[in-house]
């Protein structure tokens, strides 16, 4: 597997965090447009604009509930900086352990903080980055657009908003750079352009680190969070199938390369879930036939956002056909044994197994027995991998000890993690 270029991952997480809800559709991207372009409007350096609009392209990632998300869509939303700032901090939390991310974590951590109260935490912590100032109000331009009306005709109603909270929600500089570029109509074209990913690839074009396998697990550890943490029956989930995988793959002779990138498909394979309603993935009983075809969703546009990505074929196949079944009668490709690896089919197996023998709401966990027995006769209709699931049997309790203490090792991180934040609000 060759190194990944950081800005093709970026993009990619960017494009599944705004799955959540149609209202944020390309919202991550667009904020990172304006910001690009204010910054360059500053005369910010280079190196500086690239970070800026990589914190955009990911600045709401901690908002994990869906609430929340669509809470910050009300302009003024959030009765204090704490509250507002909730979920910049979660996601600072998710990006600052990942080396190449940590000057957009910063950005992120403050970009819904008020220019008025700058100078309480600039006591309370260290100096606010300009960019955080940035992003804030290129955030809020996204929101106060009304993508069903024509772009210019609101130019007007966007200026009064944001001039009225220059010097006390905005920065004055910021605000000032903005307005140099409201009369431009190329700006707001590009906004609503259906073009807004080959704009920001031309913009991102500067920014080449690359990034290696290893840096890819930490990447993709650390998102697990904004996919699984949406339901509390699936917090960690994808941290369990990617253990499962591992330990098969090794017992089963693949190569090292090989496990790594397994690894980091299952850490990947529910991405797409991102699409799926809470309402859906919490429910207490059997899913009806609508339901199901959107939950028939999730390994579409896992596969559709990772293809996106050079240099991640493998991986991708490995990730987004784990509900493909031998016998053709899985989704969303119908693809049948012939076209599975043996990837795909460990991944498959992996994924039965997690799910299995965790609480769901409509249902409790299974024991490793009753998995067992499930498997196996997902493997008698044709559905599963008989060498992969032979392999689980054989090995089951100490896989199954493996993934245990996976989970409640990202379950303690993720406590811990909302100790401090619920701390700094306090």
């Amino acid at each position: 597997m060759p190194n990944i270029p950081l800005t093709e991952i970026v993009m990619g997480l960017s494009s599944a965090i705004d799955l959540v809800s149609p209202q944020m559709a390309d919202h991550h991207k667009r904020v990172a447009y304006i910001a690009s372009i204010i910054a360059s409007e500053m005369g910010l350096p280079e190196k500086d604009r690239q970070q800026i609009l990589m914190a955009g392209l990911l600045h709401d990632c901690g908002a994990i509930e869906d609430e929340e998300r669509l809470r910050t869509f009300s302009y003024d939303f959030g009765d204090s900086a704490e509250e507002r700032l909730k979920h910049g901090t979660m996601g600072w939390q998710i990006l600052n352990r990942i080396d190449e991310l940590r000057c957009p974590a910063e950005i992120i951590k403050y970009h819904h903080l008020y220019w008025n109260e700058s100078e309480f935490f600039r006591y309370k912590d260290a100096d606010i980055p300009l960019g955080s100032y940035i992003l804030h109000v290129a955030d809020r331009v996204d929101v106060l657009m009304d993508r069903s009306e024509e772009v210019l005709q609101q130019r007007p109603f966007i200026r009064e908003t944001i001039c009225s909270g220059k010097g006390t929600m905005f920065m004055p500089d910021v605000v000032d750079a903005l307005l140099m570029v409201f009369d431009k109509e190329y700006f707001w074209f590009d906004l609503i352009s259906p073009y807004i990913d080959g704009i920001l690839n031309d913009l991102l074009i500067q920014e080449r680190k690359m990034v290696d396998m290893d840096k890819m697990r930490i990447i993709a550890e650390a998102f697990t969070g904004i996919i699984d943490y949406r339901s509390s029956f699936t917090a960690d989930h994808s941290m369990g199938v990617a253990e499962c995988a591992v330990q098969l793959s090794q017992k089963m002779g693949l190569s090292e390369i090989e496990t790594k990138m397994m690894e980091i498909a299952g850490l990947l394979h529910d991405l797409g879930k991102l699409a799926i309603p809470v309402e859906i993935l919490e429910k207490p009983g059997p899913l009806n036939s609508m339901e199901f075809n959107i939950m028939k969703k999730h390994p579409y546009y896992s596969y559709r956002i990772l293809g996106r990505i050079s240099g991640f074929e493998r991986i991708n196949e490995m990730a987004s056909f784990h509900h493909e079944r031998i016998d053709g009668t899985g989704y969303p490709f119908k693809l049948d044994g012939r076209s599975l690896s043996l990837g795909a089919r460990i991944m498959a197996v992996s994924d039965v197994f997690t799910a299995l023998t965790e609480k769901r709401p409509y249902r409790n966990a299974m024991s490793t027995d009753e998995a067992i027995k499930f498997i196996s006769k997902m493997v008698m209709d044709n559905h599963l991998d008989g060498d992969v699931a032979d392999c689980l049997k054989l090995n089951v309790d100490e896989i199954n000890g493996m993934k245990l203490r996976a989970q409640q090792m990202r379950t303690t991180e993720f406590a811990v993690k909302r100790i401090y934040s619920h701390k700094r609000r306090a």
